[in-house]
């Protein structure tokens, strides 16, 4: 198995787009989707009972657990550590380098068969003309979306979901 986790508030903002722009979530905005969220009432949630479980489960030698920040400040040591993972040779540093180039967010959104916007778009009845299957992919982007406030409270829903276990973003993530 192998785990991406994304930090809490970038995974709001992202499944508020998706959601609420594939015509599957009919709320306001993105406040009530931060708190039906944190409610578990949106597809794929308990969010932080997910990562957490897998999170514990990160160096049985059937998981890879990564996140999407760690791919985004070392994409070649986390391919090399799943070359290990996958027990794979290892890449030389020409076939790492066109790797990490194949697999940067902005090549994957450019490239049809990982970004599936136009396909949706044409076959998901409802789907809203702003729908974008990949986004931004930037991470720390709900900073531009959200309100401190809202930010704020996500981050103390975290923190209490989180001391359940004994853990704290900075464990899983890093600094963000």
């Amino acid at each position: 198995i192998i785990y991406v986790a994304r930090n809490c508030k970038d995974v709001i903002v992202s499944s508020y787009h998706f959601v609420k722009n594939l015509g599957l979530w009919g709320g306001e905005n993105i406040e009530d989707f931060a708190h039906d969220f944190m409610n578990n009432e949106i597809l794929y949630t308990s969010y932080w009972d997910h990562v957490v479980d897998f999170w514990k489960m990160r160096n049985e030698p059937y998981i890879f657990f990564t996140t999407y920040e760690q791919m985004q400040r070392d994409l070649g040591g986390v391919i090399q550590k799943l070359c290990s993972f996958l027990e794979r040779p290892q890449l030389s540093p020409e076939q790492l380098e066109e790797m990490v180039k194949h697999l940067t967010f902005e090549s994957m959104k450019s490239n049809d068969q990982t970004n599936l916007t136009g396909t949706l778009k044409e076959t998901v009845p409802g789907v809203k003309e702003e729908f974008q299957f990949m986004r931004r992919g930037i991470v720390g982007s709900h900073k531009d979306e959200m309100t401190p406030e809202l930010c704020i409270e996500i981050e103390n829903w975290s923190k209490v979901q989180l001391a359940q276990h004994d853990l704290t973003e900075k464990d899983i993530f890093g600094e963000l």
